[in-house]
């Protein structure tokens, strides 16, 4: 069926396709000529990862990836996984709570506690920041480091893959399950959420 996606990927220019060639090349020519025994690898275009021992994958799972639209992209990168974190608190990166955080206080103050959150680096007599007029706070210098406390309803979900990385993405879990039963995928805001997450650990 000639659908409205078939057709706008029918019409892209050849010039523009011999780019992504090119690019696509480059990125190829970053990977190691040899894999290791066992690697996990994420497939960001068909939104899925595999585990991947001696050639064979052992492990399939949908994913949700970053959202192209709002410039929260998963990046390309290779990183080691050093530790499954079970129950991980949620250190919230500055942009994202400036876009989806501090709005809410500038409303309420007391935001931080139903959401279950902290400022980590407060004085101990203030650590929801109900004394804090948010109003005055800019977006991009907040004072204070947002921190969601382990829990159902954390961002991280039960699981995290601690893979330290500049782009400061990861592979962990979600509350939100709904999510897999999407056909399009980009939810998150650069991380990978996997769907078989318990496997993936194991």
């Amino acid at each position: 069926k000639l659908g409205v996606a078939t057709l706008k990927a029918l019409n892209v220019p050849v010039s523009y396709r011999i780019k992504e060639i090119i690019a696509n090349m480059e990125r190829w020519r970053w990977m190691p000529r040899q894999l290791e025994a066992r690697y996990i690898r994420v497939n960001v275009p068909d939104q899925s990862v595999d585990f991947v021992r001696d050639g064979k994958v052992l492990l399939h799972s949908k994913v949700v990836i970053g959202q192209m639209k709002k410039g929260d992209v998963t990046p390309i990168l290779r990183t080691h996984v050093i530790a499954v974190v079970a129950n991980p608190p949620w250190d919230i990166p500055d942009d994202i709570a400036a876009r989806k955080i501090l709005p809410h206080l500038r409303q309420n103050a007391s935001y931080l506690v139903t959401r279950d959150m902290v400022l980590k680096d407060a004085p101990a007599a203030d650590m929801s920041g109900k004394a804090i007029d948010w109003r005055k706070v800019k977006g991009d210098d907040l004072p204070y480091q947002i921190q969601q406390k382990p829990g159902k309803d954390n961002g991280l979900g039960r699981i995290m893959l601690d893979s330290p990385n500049a782009f400061g993405v990861y592979l962990h879990d979600t509350p939100a399950k709904f999510l897999f039963k999407l056909n399009d995928r980009e939810r998150s805001h650069g991380c990978v959420r996997v769907q078989k997450i318990d496997d993936l650990a194991s």
